[in-house]
């Protein structure tokens, strides 16, 4: 029996504040696990790196473009919803109602296309 094709769409997920990256990790833990690198392919904290002075050093730090979410690129199906969902930390999709909305494919192509170029988005900027 042929498998169905779905497409692979990015979504924004809801984090509890300050614990995207433990989210992210329990995530993909889940997904390594379960065998289902095919239908969730990427996980993603937008984030930047910068420099900052702290007592007369430089020092890098790293903060979050948008704190308390995470984007997810997967071809969602009721079993992939309900993995997601029900791992720490993580608190819904961002969606109307009961429509898990897409992220607009425009809307995100300065992002892949910006990851291309710098360490899955992270981006370094001076301060």
């Amino acid at each position: 029996m042929p498998e169905e094709k779905v497409t692979k769409k990015w979504y924004v997920v809801r984090t509890t504040g300050g614990k995207e990256k433990k989210a992210k990790e329990y995530l993909e833990k889940e997904i390594e696990s379960s065998n289902l690198g095919d239908r969730i392919p990427q996980v993603l904290i937008p984030t930047e790196k910068y420099y900052q002075v702290k007592n007369g050093k430089r020092v890098s730090a790293e903060r979050n473009f948008y704190p308390g979410y995470l984007f997810v690129e997967a071809a969602l199906t009721p079993d992939i919803i309900h993995l997601i969902t029900n791992i720490p930390f993580i608190v819904g999709f961002l969606s109307e109602g009961k429509d898990r909305i897409p992220v607009p494919s425009g809307s995100l192509r300065w992002t892949a296309s910006w990851a291309a170029s710098t360490n899955w988005l992270t981006r370094t900027r001076r301060r």
